[in-house]
């Protein structure tokens, strides 16, 4: 058996990733709820962080998820237009202005790609949902991050001063996660009255019906 040192190797050709990535941090999601039993030695336990729906789906949706797999070989409707339909008038909401995904995080990539040039200004206010940085990083932006309060309330004011500079997008987390803490409806008047039309405002409000 011929045994190969790797090391000269790997050091002699150039990594092809680009050089703004090799520094982005992987996103560690949460503990699992059996990982989470385990920590606690219990295992009576309803674990909130991951957003999950504990009282299981119901019997509707388990009669569709069954029906679907009577045609597995049939590619979804890839506009989940019947779903869409289902949203906008669940929210008063024109469907064309939904958009689904396999998750929010896939589209907070989606929007930072589309709407980031690299250098350009993303605000957001630390700690926060670890995604935007990760995303932020890949789009090679620059990050502004102004630092919450001792409460982990959002510091407004310095926020304002921030948003006045026309970021190129401004990210608000409410309720934001992980703290808790969500923003009035004052509050975020008072940061729209600041900030120019040319910045995309992104209010994430995955944790709302906890608020």
């Amino acid at each position: 058996m011929l045994v190969v040192d790797q090391k000269p190797l790997a050091s002699a050709v150039p990594s092809p990733v680009r050089a703004a990535l090799e520094t982005v941090q992987a996103y560690k999601s949460g503990m699992t709820l059996a990982e989470a039993g385990r920590r606690a030695g219990r295992h009576d336990l309803s674990k909130l962080a991951s957003n999950e729906n504990l009282l299981g789906p119901s019997p509707t949706i388990a009669a569709a998820v069954q029906s679907a797999l009577a045609s597995p070989e049939i590619y979804p409707d890839p506009y989940c237009e019947t779903l869409r339909d289902a949203l906008g008038s669940h929210l008063s909401v024109d469907p064309a202005r939904i958009v689904v995904s396999p998750g929010s995080e896939a589209l907070i990539d989606y929007l930072f790609r589309a709407v980031i040039a690299p250098g350009e200004t993303i605000l957001m206010s630390s700690p926060t949902f670890p995604a935007y940085e990760i995303f932020a990083k890949c789009a090679e932006a620059t990050i502004v991050d102004v630092p919450r309060l001792a409460n982990f309330d959002l510091d407004v004011e310095a926020f304002k001063v921030e948003a006045a500079k026309g970021p190129k997008l401004l990210v608000l987390c409410t309720p934001n996660n992980p703290p808790g803490n969500a923003l009035t409806g004052v509050d975020i008047g008072e940061i729209l009255a600041v900030t120019p039309r040319s910045t995309l405002v992104f209010v994430d409000e995955a944790y709302r019906e906890y608020h």
